[in-house]
């Protein structure tokens, strides 16, 4: 859909098509190319930080964007492993060969920002998600083993 414009009819058309299984692997979207709009994880990381210290916008519209981090439905890379009561404010993102999630971490005595970022050559290996999980979950640990929970095989 590379060249539809955004609008909120487009983004319930492009869902749709992910639903379905429709991909459109050789768009821009998916590409290598420079001209992909694409942002690596410490950007991404030094984002987030600048958002957690109110560095982007007026408090009320941090707080507001910060909530809808918070709510986001997807749980299964960075905060996975993460024990109840530990706030995880993450966005998820990637293609079929790319899993990334970046969030803040909101421990008990510090914030911690992750970026976890995996690129596969196999569109069908789903395994990457598991892998940013784990190694979420060692970092976190590193910092507050009580922030943690055990790694199950489930």
């Amino acid at each position: 859909m590379t060249n539809m414009p955004i609008s909120r009819a487009n983004d319930q058309l492009l869902i749709s098509r992910i639903k379905a299984g429709r991909f459109d692997n050789d768009g821009l979207g998916y590409s290598d190319s420079l001209k992909n709009n694409v942002c690596g994880p410490r950007n991404t990381g030094l984002l987030l930080e600048r958002l957690y210290l109110g560095q982007l916008a007026s408090r009320a519209d941090t707080d507001e964007m910060l909530k809808l981090l918070r709510a986001s439905t997807h749980k299964q890379t960075i905060a996975k492993y993460v024990n109840p009561g530990i706030q995880v404010a993450n966005k998820y993102g990637g293609s079929q060969r790319i899993a990334a999630d970046a969030g803040l971490v909101e421990l008990p005595d510090r914030p911690l920002v992750i970026t976890a970022f995996a690129l596969s050559n196999d569109a069908k290996d789903r395994s990457s998600r598991e892998i940013l999980a784990r190694m979420s979950r060692l970092v976190i640990g590193a910092l507050d083993p009580a922030a943690v929970k055990p790694i199950s095989d489930d």
